[in-house]
């Protein structure tokens, strides 16, 4: 679940940043050459204040207009993540991605940087949950956005211990481990439905090593076991569900299979 009171809390920050003074000014909708020749914070504190109220169309502009008209300062460095956000919040993925990751190689000791790192993944991770859940399984570049995602949370888990982020960041990567799980298990059970017992056991062995701690794990065993039956491997089959009834306890096995 998104927590959006951390994101309206980023951009408080990003917007004080720009400026000394807390006053939130009018919302403004046109962009005349008056206001792009106005000082860079009030323009920041317009942009925050078109974001409080949920014109995130207008923040975009705003920010915009604010980062191509002005000189590049450290107010423009952080009105760069107040566009940032606004794109995403419209549903301008790409764009999101794309300032997020500019703003990433070039203010690499910014002091919102866990918050670029978030909103990097954030802006990735529905459209990777998405992919991953319809199934599409025609390549695995199908889960790029998803990894991706998972990796700049990572990123904030690793590096901003103490970052607002961090337990979000910790929860979306939990989501996504088992999202990424579930579609090497989809990938699995379509090898068995081709009948390529080969191609089954390659992946659901890699779930058994790099996803063991999830639902999809057990499952994957269920298709070694079977697949290796079906091969006539039952030695190598018999091994797996006793270490099936290793790390599942509940899993039913028979009587002879559990004591031997």
């Amino acid at each position: 679940m998104v927590k959006a009171f951390s994101l309206a809390c980023a951009i408080v920050l990003i917007c004080t940043s720009c400026t000394s003074s807390q006053t939130t000014l009018p919302l403004a909708t046109d962009v005349t050459p008056q206001r792009i020749a106005e000082p860079a914070s009030e323009a920041c504190s317009r942009g925050q204040n078109a974001i409080n109220l949920g014109y995130y169309t207008t923040a975009r502009e705003q920010f915009t207009t604010l980062i191509e008209n002005s000189p590049i300062d450290e107010r423009i460095s952080h009105a760069l993540l107040g566009s940032g956000y606004a794109h995403y919040r419209v549903g301008d993925i790409d764009s999101s991605i794309a300032i997020s990751s500019t703003f990433i190689e070039s203010h690499k000791n910014h002091s919102l940087l866990d918050y670029a790192f978030y909103l990097n993944g954030l802006a990735r991770y529905s459209a990777g949950i998405e992919q991953l859940q319809k199934h599409e399984l025609v390549s695995n570049n199908h889960n790029s956005l998803a990894r991706e995602a998972f990796e700049s949370f990572l990123h904030v888990v690793r590096h901003y211990p103490n970052s607002r982020y961090l337990d979000d960041s910790r929860i979306r990567m939990e989501t996504l481990f088992n999202n990424l799980a579930e579609h090497k298990l989809a990938l699995a059970k379509k090898a068995v439905e081709q009948n390529n017992d080969h191609d089954a056991i390659a992946r659901a062995e890699y779930i058994t090593k790099h996803y063991l701690r999830t639902h999809a794990a057990q499952e994957a065993y269920i298709i070694m076991i079977n697949a290796l039956e079906t091969q006539d491997k039952l030695t190598k089959a018999s091994a797996l569900h006793k270490l099936l009834a290793q790390i599942y306890p509940d899993y039913p096995l028979p009587d002879n299979e559990r004591d031997s």
